[in-house]
């Protein structure tokens, strides 16, 4: 005779990605493509401090 047991097994999720992955790889990954384009503008400022001697010349 052929016993029948039925179990309940807890999903594990992780093979589940790996599965999908695996299997449709075009629509399951974890990549992104993005394509940014455009100009940075950067515009650098100092602050030099000027000396004492300076100050007194200009006074």
């Amino acid at each position: 005779p052929v016993k029948t047991v039925t179990k309940i097994i807890t999903p594990n999720v992780t093979a589940q990605i790996f599965y999908l992955k695996n299997r449709q790889p075009d629509e399951w990954k974890d990549r992104h493509d993005l394509d940014v384009s455009g100009n940075v503008n950067i515009r650098v400022v100092t602050a030099v401090p000027r000396s004492k001697k300076e100050k007194e010349v200009e006074k």
